[in-house]
């Protein structure tokens, strides 16, 4: 599972390193996106679209995705990712979709599409150069499916370029079923909570997350969700959406649904306190003040709503007061 989580997490950063053209932005969800949402299975929980070409074209957006990659990773990482961004054309990788099914335990299966002017051998020939230098075969098997070469990774994993400049990784049996022309017993598509979800997305071109009951994806603790209020409200949250647009700044909205309006206040309650505190500790601070005033907490119905904009001078005092805290 560890070697999965790598892999998911490598391909969500490699993506974001690169730079293509300009889109303009539009409220809701493409139709080409829509259509590649039937290609998943209907038992998935949680899905991830970025448009990697838009989200990278912006200075703003690329110097965030370095900072980014310093805080998770290492020098030797870092020559990495560098080493597959010239393996590859700046304008191959387009558009990204990550769905993940909740299992059991730990177990998250998770299915990706990349769609992008694809160099099949190229990539390739990369994997296997990486092999090399670190003194491993290149363990991937290949079997060809209906004219496609598919790789299986491990047992139950496997990658292939489908034709059209679509690469699927995921389960073995849902890449090879793809390739095979067959359309999923029952798709995405049907699923009618996270349709609504994704019907609901307010800056749909760029960057957005739903999921269904998101806090049991979590592994880890959230302190001002141990407590007992708090664990009353993480029982109570059905699902989230989350959707952002970068380009000189960032905008964005979270919606949070809850079991009913008393939870939904609760937590609305909950993120101002949060904000407060964060406000509070920033108060010498008044360039950070004065942007954190811009995003705003409501509670609507069943929902608490946070929303607003994140500017590159807040982004940089953030930075420069985490960085002196470290020290």
């Amino acid at each position: 599972m560890k070697k999965m989580r790598h892999i998911l997490t490598f391909l969500v950063l490699a993506l974001l390193l690169f730079v293509g053209c300009e889109k303009r932005i539009t409220p809701g969800v493409p139709s080409q996106v829509r259509a590649d949402l039937k290609l998943l299975p209907e038992q998935i929980d949680f899905v991830l679209f970025g448009d990697i070409s838009s989200l990278a074209q912006s200075d703003f957006g690329s110097r965030l995705v370095a900072d980014f990659m310093k805080e998770v990773g290492n020098e030797e990482k870092e020559k990495e990712f560098q080493a597959f961004k010239e393996a590859m054309s700046p304008e191959a990788l387009k558009e990204l979709i990550i769905g993940v099914q909740r299992g059991e335990e730990d177990q998250f299966p998770f299915y990706v599409l990349i769609r992008g002017n694809l160099d099949e051998q190229k990539i390739v020939n990369y994997t296997e150069q990486k092999a090399k230098e670190k003194h491993r075969e290149f363990e991937a098997h290949i079997n060809t499916v209906n004219g496609k070469h598919l790789y299986i990774l491990t047992k139950d994993f496997a990658a292939a370029f489908a034709g059209n400049g679509l690469l699927l990784v995921g389960p073995a049996n849902w890449v090879t079923a793809r390739l095979q022309g067959k359309k999923p017993e029952t798709s995405l598509t049907n699923n009618p909570k996270i349709m609504a979800l994704v019907d609901r997305v307010t800056y749909g071109n760029q960057f957005w997350v739903i999921a269904n009951q998101p806090l049991k994806f979590r592994g880890g603790k959230f302190p001002p969700m141990e407590t007992p209020q708090g664990q009353k409200i993480k029982a109570a949250v059905q699902s989230a959406i989350f959707s952002a647009q970068i380009d000189e700044n960032i905008k964005f909205e979270g919606r949070v649904q809850c079991d009913n309006e008393e939870n939904s206040k609760s937590l609305a309650d909950l993120m101002k306190g949060g904000l407060a505190a964060i406000k509070l500790s920033a108060a010498g601070d008044r360039t950070t003040v004065d942007a954190l005033n811009r995003i705003q907490v409501q509670q609507k119905g069943p929902e608490a709503v946070v929303s607003g904009m994140l500017t590159k001078e807040l982004i940089e005092a953030m930075k420069s007061r985490r960085l002196a805290m470290k020290k």
